[in-house]
């Protein structure tokens, strides 16, 4: 369990985008997944992952989920994995103003890579977010497309977890996001998903993400 994440300030329409995953230590088939995830004893609902095996039979995951939490401002987070971890990380968003229904995704098809490059579509007013795992280094993440807004090493700096988002003032139809990596990386996997504004703001002005969005970061290591 991820305890006590802070899910910032109590709203009726807060989502909670969950963008979690790590790397599994059994070095055998199969892959890695996320069988269960849930926020304060609340189930969230899994939208999307990337968790290609490589070469040593490692699985590179992470995944996305998201679930409506209007109350509170701090929950644990309860992973269960199919397999034994090196790891385990959560980067939560909190949104606020979004159709929950995921619009768009895409994810990475191959785990040993330099550059991951995928691409999907942002509507006006909406939003994507990416999220990137890597090792067995901490060499830095470049995003192009998505902006970094968290980088964290993980498992006593073996690898990184990387997030970034964007905020789409017009329709995107796609958007590409890169996501490079400084050196060649064993293990790398990313996601992205996008998301529609709420129906409720239809009509209105586009209010920036940025004030309705937090990012909160809790990491556990096993």
């Amino acid at each position: 369990s991820h305890m006590s994440v802070g899910i910032g300030t109590a709203a009726a329409d807060r989502q909670l985008l969950i963008i979690a995953g790590g790397v599994d230590s059994t070095f055998t088939a199969p892959a890695a997944t996320i069988s269960t995830l849930a926020v304060g004893g609340t189930p969230a609902t899994f939208l999307v992952r990337s968790n290609p095996l490589d070469g040593n039979n490692s699985t590179g995951l992470i995944e996305a989920w998201i679930i409506a939490f209007p109350t509170g401002t701090a929950a644990d987070i309860d992973i269960t994995y199919s397999e034994t971890m090196f790891f385990s990380t959560v980067i939560v968003f909190e949104l606020n103003g979004i159709d929950p229904a995921l619009y768009d995704s895409a994810t990475t098809p191959t785990v040993q890579a330099t550059t991951h490059d995928v691409s999907l579509d942002v509507p006006a007013g909406g939003v994507a977010i990416s999220g990137s795992v890597s090792g067995p280094s901490t060499a830095g993440h470049t995003w192009t497309g998505t902006a970094e807004v968290a980088e964290v090493g993980a498992f006593s700096d073996a690898f990184s977890f990387s997030a970034a988002d964007y905020e789409a003032a017009t329709a995107q139809t796609p958007l590409d996001v890169d996501v490079a990596y400084s050196v060649g990386e064993t293990v790398s996997s990313a996601i992205s998903v996008s998301f529609a504004e709420a129906a409720s703001g239809a009509g209105n002005e586009v209010s920036p993400f940025l004030s309705r969005r937090r990012m909160l970061i809790a990491i556990q290591n096993y």
